[in-house]
């Protein structure tokens, strides 16, 4: 089922709208034939499927590896390489060398890292401006994953078999030690 909903448009207020599960909720499913259906991870998650099915899944343009319950929050990480403009990685920076800029390693910094990289480099060869740049499936909205982020990424992920991701052993995360400190 499909539902179109338009409003006109609101100042100082917020809109929320949830979808109520109902007793067709075809329990027993894979999640990823559940997400294919138009139901959300949370909403997966809810039906009482554990985590560990639900990892793994593909998801807004990416494969699903972290899934906070309470806040409602995931993440996905690309299936997809990110190609950096320029051969053999020369005259690029994967950050600012030797400069702290206060980049957390917790998970949800990631995003925040990112722009605080890309912002407060002094250098226009940064590769992290790739990673802001990137469009996959129509989602643009990608960052760097902080330390504990890419941790989520590997014990959710790896560990569980889905191991493509891991072929090109190239990864980089958005925390201060990792940024040639």
């Amino acid at each position: 089922d499909t539902a179109v909903i338009t409003t006109a448009a609101i100042t100082n207020a917020t809109y929320s709208w949830n979808r109520n599960l109902d007793a067709s909720f075809p329990l027993g499913s894979s999640a990823q034939s559940l997400i294919d259906l138009g139901y959300t991870p949370k909403e997966i998650y809810d039906a009482g499927y554990p985590l560990s099915l639900i990892y793994g899944v593909e998801y807004e343009g990416g494969i699903l590896f972290f899934l906070d319950p309470v806040n409602d929050i995931g993440y996905v990480a690309s299936t997809s390489m990110i190609y950096l403009p320029w051969d053999n990685h020369q005259g690029w920076e994967f950050g600012c060398y030797q400069t702290s800029i206060g980049t957390s390693q917790s998970i949800g910094s990631g995003k925040n890292n990112t722009d605080l990289i890309v912002n407060n480099c002094d250098t226009n060869t940064i590769a992290y401006k790739c990673v802001t740049h990137f469009n996959k499936n129509g989602y643009n909205d990608w960052f760097i994953a902080s330390e504990n982020e890419l941790l989520e990424l590997y014990n959710n992920i790896y560990t569980q078999g889905y191991t493509s991701l891991f072929d090109a052993n190239v990864f980089a995360k958005s925390s201060d030690n990792d940024l040639g400190m």
